[in-house]
């Protein structure tokens, strides 16, 4: 009897396990899926890949390398293995979709997909520029506006967050008579760097006047985490700012009996006020006497005009304003004056120049 009792508890147990769970329960599972060497790496990147599935059960205990699971990688470039652990060696650059598979006796089939990322250096970064890099550019007048993008296995191009370990250097080239002084080691030594230096990822900077040619300015990135360091560089045509003409004409017809044998006379900040510096002519004998004077690009002048070389009782001064000195592109400033008994009065013609420049 005893034995019977035996016998009825192992038919019992045999019919539990035929019968008291479905296929559909014992589907393999994966517990879990490492790549023990990161996701992202350096070309030729070595990657070590896990897989831990349980066979029958998701709450179950992974069983790793089962007996009874095929567990395949394909690692997205071609290759592929066999097993729990597997090794491989991505040769290129690129985007590679990894796909682990594991398949029970029965068919049924468990899988996970994940992404691995190679990269042909450690840190690119890349120098742009508004204007582009090559653009011709005049000293003094065009602004640029730099930006830097960088990528590496830690930084986002598109995230400034991840940014956060990166030094940028910016070095311009400056003029001669206005380079940085910079200390050496002894500290009493001096030397003129010819650059001035910008930080950040997107500095603005003027180029100064006295440059021309082609001029480059060099970007410098450390990763100091990393303990990384790339450059870049960015070229500009310069050219020099244009010369301003302010052309001048005095009516001198109603003032005839007046007219010094000296002649009219023009002085202001451009010659230092020395009237007999900058005559007026009247080639074609109208009484209009014109003259033109060169201006440097974006500059501010003074002048008043003599009757002879000497100053008249009524003295006239124009300054002029800040929003005419950039014109058209021709550098030609035309004013027109006329000379009325003691008094100067002017009328303006100025291309490209609202009229309440001259009030």
């Amino acid at each position: 009897m005893k034995k019977f009792g035996v016998l009825l508890l192992m038919v019992v147990l045999t019919a539990l396990v035929l019968f008291g769970c479905s296929k559909e329960d014992r589907k393999p599972y994966f517990s879990r899926v490492e790549i023990t060497s990161g996701i992202c790496g350096v070309a030729p990147f070595s990657a070590e890949f896990r897989g831990m599935v349980s066979n029958g059960w998701e709450t179950g205990d992974p069983t790793g390398a089962n007996m009874w699971l095929t567990m395949t990688w394909d690692f997205g470039d071609g290759a592929t293995a066999t097993g729990t652990v597997v090794y491989h060696v991505y040769q290129e650059a690129g985007l590679y979709q990894v796909i682990v598979r594991v398949v029970d006796e029965d068919g049924d089939e468990a899988r996970v997909d994940t992404t691995i990322t190679v990269r042909a250096d450690s840190l690119t970064i890349t120098a742009m520029s508004d204007p582009p890099s090559g653009s011709t550019l005049t000293a003094g007048r065009d602004t640029v506006a730099y930006n830097l993008t960088a990528e590496s296995c830690r930084t986002d191009p598109n995230d400034d967050a991840t940014y956060g370990g990166l030094h940028y250097t910016w070095s311009i080239p400056a003029r001669s008579d206005t380079c940085i002084n910079t200390t050496v080691a002894p500290a009493d030594t001096i030397i003129a760097s010819p650059f001035i230096f910008r930080h950040g990822r997107a500095p603005l900077f003027t180029f100064a006047t006295g440059l021309s040619d082609t001029q480059s300015v060099y970007l410098t990135v450390e990763d100091v985490p990393g303990s990384i360091v790339r450059h870049d560089t960015l070229q500009f045509i310069l050219t020099a700012p244009p010369t301003l003409y302010l052309w001048l004409a005095v009516d001198m017809a109603e003032q005839s009996e007046d007219l010094s044998a000296d002649g009219i006379h023009v002085a202001g900040t451009f010659n230092g006020w020395d009237a007999t510096q900058n005559p007026l002519s009247d080639d074609d004998g109208d009484l209009i006497y014109t003259t033109i004077i060169e201006l440097g690009y974006n500059s501010s002048a003074q002048f008043r005009f003599v009757n002879g070389t000497d100053w008249l009782a009524l003295q006239q001064r124009e300054t002029i304003p800040s929003q005419c000195r950039v014109n058209d592109g021709n550098g030609n400033w035309v004013r027109e004056t006329q000379l009325v008994d003691t008094d100067v009065f002017y009328t303006a013609e100025f291309d490209n120049c609202p009229p309440h420049c001259w009030e």
